[in-house]
């Protein structure tokens, strides 16, 4: 496996390629990596005596969030999880003690929950250890902005406490968003503590994340701000005597530090993970990030030289899978593609709309076939060129699949995957439809609820905001069903206005299905759009909304099993997918294009277009950026004439 490691002299780290894969203890569970986050410790361990002879060699890193591989306890294979990697966060794999892990909540996105082990652990417990359990406190938190600081902001005010916080005047605003109270910037003229927004006296605890040996020391001067009773909360120190104190305090149970004053170690531990998760899925905790890298060497070599700046407001993080932007190319004299007999077309493309399956086919099994192709599949744009016999001529403005990517000028077409555009659409609608809407339209008819039987049937739709989503709640209702949608808070008002009978927000404290509101045995088909390997499985609670009969339809699995069969089933055709489930591939076939066009012209499917971005390299890698993101909300078109 890829792994970062620290090298033979310890305090430098390198890239390593064939890292062998770790296997678990039986109180160990070992997880394939999806992201991971960098912290000052990582770098700070290397030159640590004694620590820095047993790091040689080691991966980099602890926070990590991944899919569970080999289970152990009460974790199963693709169970989401995060927390600290035993063997080191900065690799493919890893293993984690089952002590030091808890499952991603439902909604929370893995690179966060990646974020939250040390930082986010290490406020909480910071301040928990300085007495912040009620509200009504007063807190100072120096170095506001960044990863750790951060959450410590959001945390005491989600205590109800009061926060003073020290940060650099072009952080001002960023920690005023976070809730800070009072917001003091160090680099103003004269800057000291205690000041006049911040007397002796004030504060009950002080947490300080910016004292140590490389950094200025702010306890002489800050400790000012303690009340009689207040106590001192530090990460680190330039003192050896006090880290020695602090260090036999740990190892004997028998605390020995300074009167009022306390280092802070992130102690990971199941049940502060699900207090700091908890706090994400409910709105109080919100991670910032700085960068958001692929797993890469050189990302890896830039997040660590970014970490020793200290110039970072928010947190590093590394987005295993995703694609490194070098990775996309950009060609300005790239062939113009010719039919090669009478089932191809050549076309002036028109528009464009990217697809999660555009940046994830790489990945897939002989993924390496497309490299040196564009990108994407959907399309719409005026044939330029055909051959002899060709049911189509030049002139026609037809859309669907591209044979060989579209995000070109030109590109070629196969007849049995297009069909012509209705004048009253626009191009960039058109473009917006094959993959999206017709799994929605094929996956409804598989699940029974169809244009021919879906009447009286309800659907439930797991991920009713995005692309696909979306086209399910209204090709469901033009087929006459009720629908029951899941969606997050910022969503409901837009999901509703797609028609949905019932939406629920999972954003909602304690949401879970089957509830209330779509009860055990409800529901003739589940439709899931988000279920996957890097999300949430939604499966093992959402099935139990089905009726006896009912049918569960997914457009992704975490579970290799599941792909295995689709695949059979599909080249054999011989369904040999799990009872009452499916997984879903879109096939593209001119017929139901035309059902797609008819349902936009009778104002039954309406396509939310996000973003409309004139094609260049810039705004196509920036489509790709948003999609990743998921937070989109409709579709993501390029226009090629804009």
């Amino acid at each position: 496996m890829k792994a970062f490691v620290y090298d033979s002299s310890a305090s430098s780290m390198g890239w390593k390629a064939d890292k062998p894969i770790p296997l678990p203890t039986a109180t160990q569970v070992q997880v394939k990596v999806i992201a991971a986050a960098c912290n000052p410790i990582d770098l700070r361990l290397a030159h640590m005596p004694i620590v820095s002879r047993w790091m040689r060699g080691t991966t980099v890193g602890f926070d990590f969030a991944g899919r569970v591989t080999i289970g152990s306890g009460e974790y199963k294979v693709g169970d989401l999880v995060f927390g600290r990697a035993y063997s080191g966060a900065m690799a493919e794999f890893a293993v984690a003690n089952v002590g030091e892990i808890a499952r991603v909540p439902k909604g929370v996105d893995p690179k966060v929950a990646a974020s939250l082990p040390i930082a986010s652990l290490v406020s909480l417990q910071a301040l928990r250890h300085g007495g912040v359990t009620e509200a009504g406190k007063n807190v100072l938190v120096i170095g506001a902005s960044g990863g750790t600081g951060s959450s410590g902001v959001q945390i005491a005010k989600s205590l109800g406490a009061k926060v003073y916080a020290v940060c650099s005047g072009k952080n001002s605003d960023f920690v005023k968003s976070l809730g800070a109270d009072v917001v003091m910037d160090y680099t103003k003229e004269g800057f000291q503590l205690p000041n006049d927004d911040c007397p002796a006296g004030t504060i009950d605890v002080v947490y300080d994340t910016v004292t140590s040996p490389e950094d200025f020391n702010y306890e002489p001067s800050a400790r000012k701000t303690l009340k009689k009773d207040g106590m001192y909360v530090a990460l680190e120190t330039p003192s050896l005597v006090d880290r020695a104190k602090f260090w036999i305090s740990k190892s004997t149970g028998r605390n020995i530090q300074r009167p009022q004053y306390s280092m802070c170690f992130a102690q990971l531990n199941h049940d502060d993970l699900v207090t700091v998760g908890d706090l994400v899925a409910k709105g109080a905790l919100n991670i910032h990030f700085a960068e958001e890298l692929p797993f890469t060497e050189s990302s890896c070599r830039k997040a660590y030289q970014l970490q020793k700046s200290r110039h970072a407001t928010g947190k590093i993080a590394f987005l295993y899978g995703q694609e490194d932007p070098d990775k996309y190319l950009w060609h300005d004299a790239y062939d113009v593609p010719e039919p090669e007999n009478k089932k191809q077309v050549q076309v002036k493309v028109l528009a464009a709309a990217v697809n999660p399956i555009d940046y994830k086919l790489p990945h897939f099994p002989r993924g390496d076939k497309v490299k040196g192709q564009p990108i994407g599949y959907d399309f719409a744009g005026r044939v330029t060129r055909v051959t002899d016999g060709c049911e189509y001529q030049e002139g026609d403005m037809v859309y669907g699949k591209a044979l060989k990517g579209c995000l070109a000028e030109y590109t070629l077409a196969d007849v049995d995957h297009i069909a012509r555009v209705p004048p009253q659409i626009e191009p960039k609608v058109a473009a917006s439809l094959p993959v999206a809407s017709l799994v929605a339209l094929q996956g409804l008819r598989l699940g029974g609820c169809g244009e021919t039987d879906g009447k009286d049937k309800s659907v439930l739709v797991i991920g009713a905001s995005g692309g696909v989503g979306s086209s399910v709640v209204q090709i469901a209702k033009a087929n006459g069903c009720k629908v029951y949608a899941v969606c997050g808070t910022s969503n409901i008002d837009y999901v509703k206005s797609l028609g949905a009978d019932v939406v629920m927000d999972y954003h909602k404290e304690g949401f879970e299905l089957p509830n209330d509101d779509c009860p055990v045995g409800t529901v003739d088909m589940v439709f899931d759009t988000v279920t996957s390997a890097e999300d949430p499985n939604y499966e093992p609670t959402a099935k139990k909304t089905l009726k006896a009969s009912g049918k569960y339809i997914c457009v992704n699995s975490p579970s290799n099993m599941d792909w295995t069969r689709y695949l059979i089933s599909y080249y054999t055709h011989i369904n040999v997918q799990r009872r009452n489930y499916s997984l879903l591939w879109t096939d593209t076939n001119p017929k139901d294009l035309d059902k797609l066009s008819e349902l936009v012209m009778d104002g039954k499917l309406k396509v939310n277009i996000e973003e409309d971005l004139p094609f260049t390299e810039a705004n196509c890698r920036k489509a790709y950026e948003l999609l990743k993101s998921r937070r989109a909300k409709g579709k993501i078109v390029l226009e090629m004439e804009k």
